[in-house]
């Protein structure tokens, strides 16, 4: 389908395209998913066009460095030495590098996904998700970072999954 707002856009259930973000001065197509239910009437609702354009209003370089001063502190207090070689030093230092600015960070990091949530639950808390690829670590799952945002708040943050 061709939808107004998000272009061309496939439906599995849930509605999958491309957008293209700004990422710190840097045009980044991303994925793009809305999540859909069965019970909801057809299509995109209200709630979830105006979640987005709320997002797109509030997404400029302070929220982009925000969200990423919140991986800074998710990366140093929760993933950060949480594995690896026992038995090699400089792979352990390799896997884990010292990341403590945004400049820093940003090179670590992909942008790689936008999900806008459920109609439903746009009815408790307006929030988007946007999601992360990063190098550190030796990831063979592929877990990536999600980041829950709500206005121009983050509210979560974690393992990609949050957004599903």
């Amino acid at each position: 389908m061709t939808d107004k707002i998000f272009g061309n856009l496939d439906f599995d259930g849930d509605f999958y395209g491309k957008i293209t973000l700004d990422f710190f001065g840097e045009p980044t197509e991303v994925d793009l998913i809305i999540l859909h239910f069965d019970d909801e009437e057809d299509g995109i609702s209200d709630s979830q066009y105006e979640v987005y354009n709320k997002f797109i209003e509030n997404w400029n370089l302070e929220l982009q460095e925000k969200v990423v001063k919140k991986i800074i502190e998710y990366y140093n207090e929760e993933e950060r030495f949480s594995y690896g070689p026992d038995d090699d030093d400089e792979e352990f230092n390799r896997m884990w590098p010292e990341l403590d600015t945004v400049e820093d960070m940003v090179k670590t990091l992909e942008l790689d996904g936008l999900i806008i949530d459920y109609a439903f639950s746009l009815e408790k808390q307006k929030s988007i998700y946007l999601t992360f690829c990063y190098t550190w670590g030796n990831d063979t799952d592929d877990n990536g970072i999600g980041v829950e945002i709500t206005g121009d708040e983050i509210t979560d943050i974690g393992f990609r999954d949050i957004a599903f």
